[in-house]
């Protein structure tokens, strides 16, 4: 089974790639397929090149997964836009996800942290990724205020492992505050030897990387022409010169005797130069390759520079002062050039040590009877993909409402379903006129009018057999939700989605006349997708059955567990109560429920339930443990059967209003065709979700 591994910064700097090049190389060690992902590159750059993909795709034999250029600095107050944004990162991961047993995805790292998380810890939820924190050593206390702030009960539970890097990191740079003139000067490193987290209470599995100053070394040239200063010394001297440190010089030289500045540039003002020589000779007579940039630069000094040329160092020279130099090379990039092999391969060989087996092992683990979290946002990706996959046809009946037409206009658009709607043409023309709806060429309208004769005779034979007076047949063919189920009867269409005029008794009604209860089952029943913060679940049945008998509980258990499936949803099934087990004594309704797992257990012995079960002991693992410690569910039930209509309307209807959820439904079962209601007060979201729904139930029924 494939697994992921989510990287995602908790602040800016954080050496992200860095990590991502060690991890990569101690995964090697143990599995021979790998797959990088870095999903949003924060750039609209047109040449479409992501630093971070390249270089690993330059040092590692992996695969590589595009990422989505996209500036994204707004997105979270752009709801549609966002959305697209999931449904793509969503769809370029599953196209790879099964090449490979891992897949080590580089969160987005950008100044707007708020931003950077949101989108980090939803784009781990969706695509139920294992989270690897990753921090800057010196801000570790700030993982505490992140688990506060930010990490939601599932991201708080994926997260297995915690990286803080750059240990030890020196500061070079201090600005002096009340001081109007910089005040610059070297600032030995500062080594936070006694300040390691002994107690991070909300996270373990830490990895601790030291800094290391030589993984840094750039070519000089790199850092002289990012400040636009001038070669004094000959070209070819600084062909080969790298640098990792920079020294800051202002009176006093007599430290440099002692210190190692190997691969440093040292800055200095072109004011202090005279003094600066005579020390310079003693460090030059040692063969020390290091450079020297002159600040405040005067061209009229060129003699002076001159004279350091005899001692074959390196010299450059720049008119900005010293406080201009040292801001702009505080925001230097000192990121690998990805052709620079050999700089990679040392940071490779670095920080894959601190990644031990036990480490990873950690990282990669899941729980014992952890079952796959489907997401809110991958599960409407899977509605809408598994629906484009199939090439259906759904029959609208209430054309001339204009949330069916719009929603009509989009699954033709997505290629969801080829909707058709019922009704007049001049009328729905009219009305999409007037609603600023622009209806294609693609749209098919038919016209009742035109079809009704054709069905009026199966329409004749249905009421004989039903012993309906078949006087009720003129009148009722003019109604379109009965012509749409003749029209799905004769497979003319693959499914039927109503309700939006109609009442849920009107469409369920007429569905039980002409299209009829399928021959495995004995009623018709419902189902609802709570799309919640967390995953998705099934509730059932909260919009047919008023009192269901124990062997009606066990076929609305059945048909659920048979839609979890078609559904992509893993059903584990709670049968709910007011107590669990028998903690709630002799009472009628416990026994109903008893009686119904038993029924179902003899029907339908492959399928996973549990009941009577509270609520809470069936959603929850640590209450299950305590209410219920032998339960087969363990607190992870994914398809919840309500005892009863009251109980279910409610429970769903509190759910949703409460937490803001999305609800998709009622999604009827048992139908011989697949039919759906939709509630009055459906908006066009709530349609195009149940037209793909519709499309999914058509896959497996038999014309």
């Amino acid at each position: 089974m494939s697994k992921a591994i989510m990287l995602i910064p908790i602040e800016e700097n954080v050496g992200l790639t860095t990590v991502s090049l060690g991890i990569i190389s101690a995964l090697q060690n143990n599995y021979s397929v790998i797959n990088f992902f870095k999903p949003i590159v924060n750039s609209n750059n047109k040449k479409k090149i992501d630093h971070s993909s390249q270089l690993i795709r330059n040092n590692h034999s992996i695969s590589i997964i595009e990422p989505i250029f996209q500036k994204i600095n707004n997105i979270r107050y752009e709801k549609n836009f966002f959305s697209n944004l999931i449904e793509k990162i969503i769809d370029k991961y599953k196209n790879y996800k099964d090449n490979a047993k891992i897949t080590l995805i580089e969160g987005i790292n950008i100044k707007n942290s708020y931003i950077s998380n949101e989108l980090n810890f939803k784009i781990a939820k969706i695509l139920n990724a294992n989270i690897v924190l990753v921090a800057a050593f010196k801000n570790v206390n700030y993982l505490s205020k992140l688990k506060k702030e930010n990490l939601d009960s599932y991201l708080y539970k994926n997260v297995k492992g915690v990286v803080l890097n750059k240990k030890n990191e020196p500061s070079f740079l201090k600005i002096e505050k009340n001081i109007k003139k910089f005040d610059f000067f070297y600032q030995k490193r500062i080594f936070l030897k006694n300040y390691f987290p002994k107690k991070i209470k909300c996270f373990d599995n830490i990895v601790s990387i030291p800094w290391n100053m030589t993984l840094l070394e750039t070519p000089i040239l790199n850092i002289i022409r990012y400040i636009n200063a001038f070669i004094i010394c000959k070209k070819n001297k600084t062909n080969n010169i790298l640098i990792n440190k920079i020294k800051i010089l202002k009176n006093n030289f007599n430290h440099l005797e002692k210190e190692n500045i190997s691969n440093s540039l040292i800055i200095i003002e072109n004011s202090l130069l005279n003094i600066f020589k005579f020390y310079i000779i003693s460090l030059n007579k040692k063969n020390i390759n290091f450079s020297i940039l002159v600040t405040s630069g005067n061209i009229k000094k060129y003699s002076l520079y001159l004279s350091f040329l005899e001692m074959n160092i390196p010299i450059f020279f720049t008119y900005l002062d010293s406080y201009e130099v040292l801001i702009l090379l505080k925001n230097f990039n000192f990121k690998c050039d990805p052709k620079d092999f050999i700089r990679i391969e040392k940071i490779k060989n670095y920080t894959k040590l601190f990644f031990s087996k036990k480490w990873i092992k950690k990282v990669l683990e899941q729980k014992k009877n952890s079952s796959y979290i489907v997401s809110s946002e991958f599960f409407k990706y899977h509605l809408k993909k598994t629906a484009i996959s199939l090439g259906k046809t759904i029959l609208l009946p209430e054309g001339n409402d204009p949330r069916i037409i719009k929603s009509a206009i989009i699954c033709n658009n997505l290629k969801i379903a080829n909707c058709i709607l019922l009704g007049n043409i001049n009328e729905i023309k009219k009305i999409a006129l007037s609603n600023k709806i622009y209806l294609n060429k693609n749209i098919q309208i038919i016209d009742p009018e035109t079809i009704k004769r054709k069905y009026e005779a199966d329409l004749i034979e249905i009421y004989k057999k039903k012993r309906i007076d078949v006087k009720n047949v003129k009148e009722d063919i003019k109604k379109n939700i009965v012509l749409a189920m003749l029209l799905l009867l004769n497979d003319v269409v693959d499914g039927v989605v109503a309700g939006a005029t109609n009442t849920t008794a009107e469409v369920i009604r007429t569905a039980l006349r002409i299209v009829k209860i399928s021959s495995k089952y004995k009623l018709i029943s419902s189902i609802f997708f709570m799309l919640l913060k967390e995953n998705t679940l099934i509730y059932s049945d909260c919009a047919i059955n008023p009192n269901p008998t124990s062997d009606q509980l066990s076929e609305i258990a059945i048909q659920s567990f048979d839609s979890a499936k078609i559904f992509g949803i893993d059903p584990k099934i709670a049968m709910l109560s007011y107590s669990t087990g028998l903690s709630g004594g002799e009472n009628i309704l416990i026994e109903k429920i008893i009686l119904a797992k038993k029924i179902l257990n003899k029907k339908r012995p492959d399928i996973l339930v549990e009941g009577p079960i509270q609520y809470d002991a069936a959603i929850e693992p640590k209450i299950s443990k305590l209410k219920f410690p032998e339960s087969s569910l363990k607190g992870k039930a994914t398809v919840f059967i309500f005892p009863d209509l009251n109980s279910g309307n409610i429970a769903y209807k509190a759910v949703q209003n409460s937490t803001h959820s999305i609800c998709i439904g009622p999604i009827l079962q048992g139908i011989r065709k697949p039919v759906n209601d939709l509630s009055r007060g459906s908006s066009v979201d709530d349609i195009v979700y149940t037209i793909a729904a519709t499309v999914i139930q058509s896959k497996n029924k038999k014309k």
